[in-house]
């Protein structure tokens, strides 16, 4: 059991989220194998049935249906997606932080992940009014400058504000839902609940918390776009050696190295998709521990829980 409870500060947040990934490395990798396989296999099945749906509403009413519905399944099947994976993150890293046995509670993942599904579906609705605003405002001013031919200085530099501008409030917007989908796997909150109660845990470090979270996205992809820079010079490799074994060796070298990229591109993106998950599971424990106590309710469980095993013996 964990006996480090307090308060961190950012590095600390970064160093236990790199202790839990590690501690739970092993698991976090299973269960992301296993659930992409079987969400494969669900999303295969689910497809084929909805090529067939499609190509029927095709023939029996117009295309425009046929369009709606098919990229309505593709957002629901995403999202289902995106939902199991990070309630299984979110559940690992629990046990991980505390320093129990690392096991996934399979009967709280379905509903854990319906959870997730939807604060996420809360999270879209509150984002899609915002894009498509900030979006027109955007193109409008783009537009403008290209249409006017305001290329000058004061126009690029206009251009570029806007940018930022709009870049930091995104930022501003998305860091209300720092913690959703933890609150959503550990207190049960569905839809706006969840929005509200990670509002409620991030607005007194609300500026701590966003710089955290943008310093991990560059970290992460950081790492993410080093492992595929070694896999791009492995195709480089893999090209020299064709062209230094000549003709016959093309499609063995090729066929050797497609496979190789996809293997490791799949294990790549499993080691990386837990990562999310577990800063959002280190942010809500510390911002608990910070602002309502729960290193001291911890403690009250754990000496609850050592007397009774002392009065048992």
């Amino acid at each position: 059991m964990n006996k480090n409870f307090a308060p961190m500060n950012m590095a600390g947040v970064f160093d236990r989220v790199m202790h839990v990934y590690a501690k739970s490395f092993g698991k976090q990798m299973a269960f992301s194998a296993i659930a992409g396989i079987l969400t494969s296999i669900v999303f295969s099945m689910a497809g084929a049935l909805v090529a067939i749906v499609i190509a029927l509403l095709f023939f029996v009413s117009d295309g425009m249906t046929s369009i709606i519905f098919s990229v309505a399944i593709v957002v629901i099947l995403a999202t289902l997606w995106f939902s199991l994976f990070n309630a299984g993150a979110v559940l690992l890293s629990k046990t991980a932080f505390y320093e129990t046995k690392i096991k996934l509670p399979i009967n709280q993942l379905p509903i854990a992940t319906l959870r997730v599904c939807t604060a996420f579906l809360a999270q879209l609705l509150i984002f899609i009014p915002v894009i498509l605003a900030s979006g027109f405002f955007y193109t409008r001013v783009l537009f403008g400058i290209i249409n006017n031919f305001n290329f000058t200085a004061s126009g690029v530099i206009t251009f570029i504000i806007l940018s930022l501008i709009v870049f930091i409030a995104y930022l501003m917007l998305e860091n209300i839902f720092a913690v959703t989908m933890a609150v959503a796997t550990f207190e049960g909150r569905w839809f706006f609940g969840a929005v509200i109660r990670s509002w409620e845990l991030i607005k007194h470090d609300f500026w701590k918390v966003l710089i955290a979270r943008f310093l991990w996205i560059i970290a992460t992809l950081c790492m993410f776009y080093a492992a595929f820079g070694v896999l791009i010079l492995f195709m480089l490799l893999n090209y020299w050696l064709m062209d230094t074994f000549g003709a016959w060796a093309i499609d063995s070298f090729e066929i050797m190295a497609m496979v190789i990229y996809s293997i490791v591109s799949v294990i790549i993106g499993f080691a990386m998709f837990p990562l999310n998950g577990i800063l959002q599971s280190v942010i809500y424990y510390n911002q608990r521990i910070k602002h309502e106590a729960l290193d001291i309710e911890i403690m009250i469980e754990q000496a609850e829980t050592e007397l009774a095993e002392m009065q048992k013996e």
